[in-house]
This record gives C-alpha cells, sequence and structure tokens, in this order.
C-alpha cells in the first residue's frame, strides 16, 4: 500500500532505532566531500578505512567498516522481463542498481544522494536468489547492509555476502524493504550541461578535463543532457558507445552498460550504435558513472527509449585526404571532398583556410563535380615551412550545419625539401597524431637515449617543444649516445606516441660519432604532466625540471596492487598533482636509485612492491629524462642515476625523516655499482662499512662523520672485488644500528 511522502519520511526516522546490528549512515554521508577535498582529487568517499594498512586509500581494496544506509531505489536490478538492468564485462555474475537518499524526495536535490550499489551473485550464494533482489522495483524504500568502497574511482555500496547465525550463512537483514514511494511524486532527472562534468575535449586516458569540483556530487544520480551532436564511436569493435558533444565543444562518452543496449543474453555487444555517428541529440538520460580507471564522467541510459534523436540528420562530410606527404612553396593545392544529406539537401558549401597561424580565416566556394564531390584550389603559399589550416562547412535544406573536422582544423605541410622531426611530431590535434602518420619521410638527429638506456631509441635535432622523436626497427641497438644518425622510416602512432618506424638496416646511416647530445630544455613540471599545456609539444624530448619534489612514492599500482616503480614530482612540495617518473632505465640498465619492484621482480608480494628508496617531500636538485607518451599520458624517462643527480659519493635531500633506516642497496645484485642510502630522524655520528662473507672489513664508506637528520645517500663500487655475498653495517658509536646484505654478481 502506498503511503504519503510525510509518513514515509517520519516513518524511516522512528524505525532506525530497531536496527541495531549496524550503524545507519545517510547516502549523503557516503558521498559527500569538501570543495577543498575534490581539489586535492579526494574524491574516495569518508568513511572508507586503510584497511590494506599501507597508509593510503586504494581503488577496489579499501572499504569501509560494515553499516546499513536506508534509500529510495531508482532503477531496480531488474527489469520487468527479469533482465538485469546492469550488465557487467569484467564479472557477469554482477548486480547493480541505483539508490537515492530519502531526502531528494522532499529536497528534489540529487547532488551527493544518490549512489550505485552492487553484489556478485558468485558461486559462493547457494540460493540463486538469496538476497532476493528480483522483487525489488523502482520507488521502493529500502535498508541496505553493506560496505562502502570505490572500483573505477566511483563510489559503490557493496552489499553483505550473507552473514552468520549460529555457524549458518543466512542472508535475512541485508535487504530490506520497508515501504513503496508514490511514483507520481517521483523525481525524475536533473537537467545539466556536460561542461559540470566534463570539459572540452574527451580522452580516454586523460582526467585533466574532468570537473570534479562540480561534477563529483551528481556521481550515480539520474541526468539529462540536451542540445548534442554524435561525433563518433568510443569503440571500433562494434560496440554501441558513442561521443556526444555540446555547442560549447564539450564532450562525454555515452556508456553501454545497460542491458537493453547488448543482445539478449547480455554476453556480446549489440554492433549498433545508441545513435547515428552526425545525428543530434534534442536530449539523453542516463546515470552519471566513471567511465574509465582514470574517473572520466559518463553517462549511462537504461533504455533506448532515454535517448531522443532529432528529427533532421545534419548533412554529411567525408574528411579530406591529402594527394601528396607535403607541397612546395609555388604549388597551388586542391582541396576534394564529399558532402551529402541524408534527409535532404546540400543547399552550401564553404571552406575556410589560412596560410599562417596568426592569419584571418578566407572563406572559399567550392565548385560542385559528380556527384557529391566538391573542389576548391588554394593558392600558393610562398613561404618554406608553412603550415595551412583549413575546415570545410556545409548546410542542408533544413538549415542544419557540419562543421569538418568537429574541433580541430585540417592542415598541410608546405616545403622545399623533406620536413625534419620538428614538422613530424608538431600537432594541434585532440588525438596528437602527426600530420604526416603513414608517409615514409627522411629525418637526422643526434641519440639522446639508446638501447642500453630506457630501452628505446630517441633522436633529437636542437632543443626545444617538438624537437625529438623516438626511433625504432632493425639493429636499433647498434646507436651510441651522441650518433648523429640518417633515418628513413614511416611515421606511425603507438597509443598516442608519434614513432619513427624503420625495417632494414640501409634505412639507417651513422653520419658522425660523438656529438654533443642536446642538453635537457629546462620545463615547469606543470607543463608537461598529465593535461600539461605542453606535454605533447615535449613528447620525445630531453627534459630538465628543477628543484621538485616528491609528492608521490608509489603513483601507479597495478591491477593486482603492486607497485609500479613510478612516482611524481613537483615544484610545489604540497601540490596533489605531479609529472610522473618512470623507472624504464631499469629493465635494461637496472640503473636507477630506486626500487622498480614490478618489472624486476614479478616474485614479489604486493607489501615489498610498496618499498621505495624514496620519501614524501624528497628534494631534487635537478633530474633529466626523456618526456615518454602512452595513451596520451605523460611522464618522463630517467635514463640512468646521473639523470637523477646521483654521483659517487655521499649525497643528501632534504625532508627530514621520522624514523631511522637503512634501506636495501640498490641495484641488487649489482656490478660493479650501487646505491645504499639510509634516513637519521636526528643529528648522528655515523660510520657506514662493508665486509665479505667471512667478517672481514673491505671498505669504510663513511667513518664517525656527524651527519643531518635527512635521508642520505653513498655509492658502493665493488670493481675491485670478487663476486659473492657482502654485508653492509651502520653504527653509531659503539652501536650497531643495522646490517644489510648484498650481493656483487660479475
Amino acid at each position: 500500500m502506498k503511503k504519503s511522502l510525510l509518513l514515509i519520511l517520519s516513518g524511516l526516522l522512528l524505525s532506525v532505532a530497531a536496527w541495531a546490528q549496524y550503524p545507519v549512515k545517510s547516502v549523503y554521508e557516503t558521498q559527500f566531500r569538501t570543495e577543498a577535498d575534490l581539489a586535492a582529487l579526494k574524491d574516495y568517499s569518508a568513511l572508507i578505512k586503510d584497511t590494506n594498512n599501507n597508509g593510503k586509500i586504494d581503488d577496489q581494496t579499501d572499504y569501509s567498516d560494515t553499516l546499513s544506509i536506508v534509500a529510495v531505489i531508482l532503477e531496480p536490478p531488474y527489469q520487468p522481463d527479469g533482465v538485469r538492468t546492469y550488465y557487467s564485462s569484467s564479472s557477469p555474475t554482477i548486480v547493480r542498481f541505483n539508490v537515492a537518499d530519502t531526502s531528494f524526495l522532499r529536497t528534489r536535490d540529487f547532488g551527493w544522494n544518490c549512489i550505485n550499489v552492487s553484489t556478485d551473485m558468485d558461486s559462493s550464494f547457494t540460493p540463486k536468489d538469496p538476497l532476493k533482489l528480483g522483487q525489488l522495483e523502482k520507488g521502493m524504500v529500502v535498508k541496505l547492509t553493506g560496505r562502502v568502497r570505490e572500483f573505477l574511482k566511483g563510489t559503490q555500496f557493496e552489499l553483505l555476502k550473507g552473514r552468520k547465525e549460529n555457524g549458518v550463512t543466512v542472508y535475512t537483514g541485508i535487504v530490506e524493504v520497508i515501504d513503496q514511494v508514490d511514483l507520481d511524486a517521483f523525481p525524475k532527472t536533473v537537467s545539466l550541461p556536460i561542461g559540470t562534468l566534463n570539459k572540452g575535449t574527451w580522452v580516454n586516458n586523460v582526467t585533466s578535463t574532468q570537473q570534479l569540483v562540480t561534477g563529483e556530487m551528481y556521481e550515480s544520480a539520474p541526468v539529462n543532457l540536451t542540445g548534442l551532436s554524435v561525433i563518433g564511436l568510443i569503440k571500433t569493435n562494434g560496440e554501441s558507445e558513442i561521443l556526444v558533444q555540446d555547442a560549447s565543444s564539450n564532450q562525454i562518452a555515452i556508456d553501454n552498460q545497460a542491458n537493453k543496449f547488448r543482445t539478449d543474453k547480455g554476453l556480446w555487444p549489440s554492433g549498433k550504435p545508441m545513435a547515428p555517428v552526425g545525428s543530434r541529440l534534442d536530449s539523453i538520460a542516463g546515470y552519471i558513472g566513471t567511465y574509465n580507471a582514470n574517473g572520466m564522467y559518463g553517462l549511462n541510459p537504461i533504455d533506448p527509449t532515454w535517448i531522443h534523436v532529432a528529427a533532421n540528420i545534419p548533412p554529411v562530410v567525408s574528411a579530406w585526404k591529402k594527394s601528396k606527404k607535403y607541397y612546395a612553396p609555388s604549388e597551388e593545392v586542391a582541396i576534394t571532398f564529399s558532402a551529402a544529406d541524408n534527409d535532404g539537401t546540400v543547399n552550401k558549401a564553404e571552406l575556410y583556410y589560412r596560410p599562417t597561424q596568426t592569419a584571418a580565416f578566407t572563406k572559399v566556394f567550392p565548385v560542385k563535380g559528380l556527384g557529391n564531390d566538391y573542389t576548391s584550389t588554394l593558392p600558393a603559399v610562398n613561404q618554406d615551412s608553412a603550415f595551412v589550416e583549413f575546415y570545410i562547412e556545409v548546410t542542408d535544406n533544413f538549415g542544419d550545419k557540419t562543421r569538418s573536422p568537429i574541433a580541430d582544423n585540417y592542415a598541410y605541410w608546405v616545403f622545399a625539401k623533406s620536413p625534419g622531426i620538428h614538422a613530424i611530431q608538431y600537432s594541434k590535434q585532440a588525438n596528437t597524431e602527426s600530420y604526416f602518420k603513414g608517409d615514409t619521410l627522411t629525418v637526422t638527429g643526434v641519440v639522446t637515449s639508446t638501447r642500453k638506456d630506457i630501452g628505446d631509441v630517441y633522436i633529437q635535432k636542437g632543443t626545444g617543444p617538438w624537437s625529438g622523436v623516438q626511433i625504432f626497427g632493425a639493429r636499433s641497438d647498434t646507436f651510441e649516445l651522441g650518433d648523429l644518425v640518417e633515418v628513413t622510416a614511416i611515421v606511425d602512432e603507438y597509443f598516442g606516441k608519434t614513432e619513427l618506424k624503420y625495417f632494414k638496416t640501409s634505412d639507417f646511416k651513422i653520419l658522425a660519432k660523438n656529438q654533443k647530445v642536446p642538453d635537457g630544455s629546462v620545463v615547469p613540471t606543470d607543463s608537461v604532466r598529465n593535461g600539461g599545456p605542453w606535454a605533447e609539444a615535449y613528447e620525445g624530448v630531453l627534459v630538465s625540471v628543477e628543484n621538485v619534489f616528491v609528492v608521490n612514492t608509489n603513483s601507479n599500482i597495478a591491477i593486482d596492487g603492486k607497485s609500479r616503480g613510478e612516482f611524481l614530482v613537483s615544484e610545489n612540495v604540497s601540490s596533489p598533482f605531479g609529472l610522473s617518473v618512470d623507472d624504464k632505465a631499469n629493465r635494461t640498465s637496472h640503473n636507477l636509485p630506486f626500487l622498480n619492484t614490478l618489472n624486476l621482480d614479478y616474485t614479489l608480494t604486493k607489501e615489498d612492491s610498496s618499498k621505495t628508496l624514496l620519501s614524501l617531500g624528497q628534494k631534487f636538485t635537478k633530474l633529466t629524462g626523456i618526456v615518454d607518451a602512452y595513451f596520451l599520458s605523460y611522464y618522463i624517462e630517467p635514463r640512468d642515476s646521473a639523470d637523477m643527480g646521483v654521483k659517487s659519493g655521499v649525497s643528501v635531500e632534504t625532508g627530514i625523516p621520522v624514523s631511522f633506516s637503512l634501506n636495501q642497496n640498490y641495484p641488487n645484485p649489482f656490478n660493479p655499482e650501487t646505491i645504499i642510502s639510509f634516513s637519521l630522524p636526528q643529528v648522528q655520528k655515523v660510520t657506514l662499512t662493508v665486509y665479505n662473507v667471512i667478517g672481514q672489513k673491505i671498505a669504510t664508506l663513511i667513518d664517525g662523520k656527524i651527519m643531518g637528520a635527512a635521508r642520505h645517500q653513498v655509492s658502493f663500487n665493488g670493481a675491485g672485488f670478487a663476486s659473492g655475498v657482502y654485508f653492509y653495517q651502520l653504527t653509531s658509536g659503539n652501536q650497531v644500528l643495522a646490517t644489510r646484505k648484498m650481493m656483487l654478481l660479475k
């Protein structure tokens, strides 16, 4: 029997005392974070604890204490036809549904009041549906018992998988139906612009466009978006996901997590997009979720009826393809494209171009040819190294316009001779692809990194933005630092990184040896970190950052919970952001003075993999490396210890340790040099000594020296000693502080 809203809300308050087993929290309490927290990227639920005891909150593996929430069901776990509402590609046994705090019935405010509920109906459940989730309906007020956690940076409430009574697992008291709300008074959705959630171009693995401060409060809320254009498919494997854009070029992914966008079995994608590419959407409704591991917001419609495609379809323009790799300064350029309208006719086609990036766009009218073809002839640009941009605009008989490309401009280069690294790397496109992708070109440059350094070969011409690029192919292990090489190669893109790929030794020449390796261009960390304005421009370039602090010692954790040996640095010691420093050199030379646990030893435990020789607040006066990219995620690759400012003898980094420690030497085993580091929480007089396996002293690295409260490093060179096990011991006066074992392996 349906009750009035006032009776339901008052009844809930009176009956909370009867649920005594676990504390009762509101949905609002599970979700709310302050603006300061969000600005610091602290978007996890405040109720989640460090259950792993590793000093931080981990996605998917840390939970809150067991608690209960009282909420109203927005979208039930099963549809009327018995099919699950949500489809899980990671596990077909997962059941999910959305609920909202009961307060929203009064306030009509979805902000901070919604959460996604989940449970895994795997083999641990003996009955088929022991929690009776199939009986839940939209508008039911329920008490749910479970734990709060984060999954792909989205807050979830995970139901208990049974509870013990007299040693027997029972399922009562986990999902309790309390009442039913009158659906006529049920708020449907909240209308928001995309800009509340994401700003600018949507990229799969970059979080710079995500608007945490304004968007996080609508996580799991039902949202309606209006006035959008469908600009493409998210994936090319037949899934129905689409990418949409508003009039301000803000983009968001429309995800296909609902079973209605899969086949009837919910196992394979339907192969049909939710809406045709190029169409307009009057409106689309769905639940806000995180689309990927970086937390980008996406929208999840539950049913095709939630998507309203506009009656008129805008005209379609085919992409222009260049006829040459580049054009001569004296050469006119013919631009040919096709334009058609599926529900009418093309009334007008226009082309806008500019010969330089500072010039205004000039409009020309293409000439219609056979069928749907149009051609414009642009005048010669009598300037070497000119970058000519243009875009096409087509209007149909309904007045609908299509701009091609939607967000960027087409472009071609004008050169008197073959282009170099700068032109090959240069890109203004959102996908950062080279304008010479697929072309075979000959370039020269000085080798800045070899296979023996970070495992990849980079060459550079000059310094500054767009001056470096990776090359790979036959016998690339023959290159040495300082080689001036000439390479004839195909311009390729590898997950967002421009590369030069060649196939045989005759494709390259070593023109000279021992040339000066370009100095690292000094850049601010904010300019080249993820989302930095110059990150793409410095891809493949040797750079340096100065006076930076470690702001995260384990910034990249693998799916199995192990550290990937990366850390973040920033000029601001308290910054939540930073430039990622990668450990790729340790996979080849093992020559970096910090622990690369995942790639050195896959047998390490998760706890061991989190150990590092770095400390928060540790300062580097100068840190150098190659800017690398993967899926538009940017980081720098130091080539060796020297790139990190570590030299022979003792070095000291700032940042007072909270306790004493003698760390494992690195690398270990070593040949012939290794780094030994230790931390002192107070000023002490210390001695560091090395012994052989029979206890004979073979070296004194520090001899009774008064050393400050800091982290210290000293190098040990075993060139004059035989392979075997050695011990190093740190003492203060007559007190042995610690002893560790190391192995010299020649």
